[in-house]
């Protein structure tokens, strides 16, 4: 099936979520809150946690000041994962991330029905960027005239995918990050060691820092900067380096390139770096010599090559095209001085 009731993270929102949880729930009890949301954030995970706790507290008949009763008959259905009125549309396969026209229409036909137990009815929908065209279209006519009493939550990493006419209708609603301090001491009580370096490469995103942590990018990631260092001297190759980081994620890899490249634009531009790793000294210093061009150019790149890692690809290709990229960066440099 296209949709169907699941059950949500136990876990609360984030303490830095709570000022728009609870502006949320105002709008809620007052009716104010609009019937379409887009909702993004840092880390889709932590987009996908705060639609679910939305989605609990909107669909709860009896919801308090700060959050739902978790004792009424919705509260119960919903923590057991079979909440008639709560609604979940995925991409239908995991190596092909697409919403397909079928799937919205077959979630557009149940938000026809009535409440079951005469509270909202909502539809959350993960990977929302990636509705097709068809899909998009049918969702727009749902959104134009929606049944009275649902709520309609897109998920998406990059709201600009969806088309605009759809972007129209919904308020688009980010999700903020934390302050550095309130982050690492968040890290900290969670048993999270380097909470300041891990924040760093995460780019102030805890939900991803935790991930890296997980990894031990913490670890491995000043072998990355050595790495490169060693690429951009003529001292390694780019197949050399892909075969010496096969197995790593390629998103994380993808990722930890652009903060590496983004601390040598911020330096070149005579800001201090972010990721504070002795590795990456050397690494800053060499790449701040080169020209802006080439630099915000390799830049975009990365940037399209972790959106395209959303889809399968040949991975020993991809990391070598990774690593081709800084190599790249010095032809460019050397053919327009030579």
């Amino acid at each position: 099936m296209s949709w169907s009731p699941v059950a949500d993270s136990p876990l609360p929102v984030r303490p830095w979520q709570t000022a728009v949880y609870e502006q949320l729930a105002r709008q809620a009890r007052d009716e104010s809150l609009p019937q379409g949301l887009i909702l993004s954030g840092p880390e889709r995970s932590a987009a996908s946690r705060f639609a679910g706790a939305l989605a609990r507290l909107l669909i709860c008949l009896d919801p308090g000041t700060t959050g739902p009763c978790g004792q009424c008959r919705s509260c119960q259905l919903n923590q057991a994962g079979n909440h008639p009125d709560y609604l979940v549309v995925e991409p239908d396969s995991e190596e092909r991330p697409t919403i397909k026209v079928d799937q919205i229409r077959e979630l557009s036909a149940g938000l026809t029905l009535a409440s079951q137990y005469g509270g909202r009815r909502v539809a959350v929908i993960e990977l929302a960027d990636w509705l097709t065209i068809q899909a998009a279209n049918s969702l727009l006519k749902t959104l134009e005239e929606p049944p009275a009493r649902v709520i309609i939550v897109l998920v998406a990493a990059s709201p600009e995918r969806l088309t605009a006419t759809v972007r129209s209708r919904c308020r688009r609603l980010t999700l903020p990050l934390p302050a550095i301090d309130a982050a690492e001491a968040w890290l900290e009580m969670h048993g999270r060691r380097d909470a300041a370096t891990l924040l760093a490469l995460a780019g102030g995103c805890p939900e991803r820092s935790i991930t890296f942590a997980d990894e031990g990018l913490a670890d491995y990631a000043p072998s990355l900067a050595g790495d490169i260092l060693q690429l951009l001297q003529g001292r390694t190759s780019a197949p050399s380096l892909a075969a010496r980081w096969a197995g790593t994620r390629l998103a994380t890899l993808a990722f930890l390139n652009e903060q590496l490249l983004a601390d040598c634009l911020r330096a070149k531009a005579g800001g201090s770096a972010a990721v504070r790793l002795p590795a990456n000294d050397d690494l800053v210093a060499l790449v701040t010599t080169l020209p802006w061009r080439v630099l915000y150019e390799y830049r975009d790149e990365l940037t399209a090559l972790r959106r395209a890692m959303e889809q399968p690809l040949n991975e020993a290709l991809t990391l070598e095209r990774l690593f081709l990229g800084w190599s790249r960066i010095v032809g460019a440099t050397l053919s327009n001085t030579g």
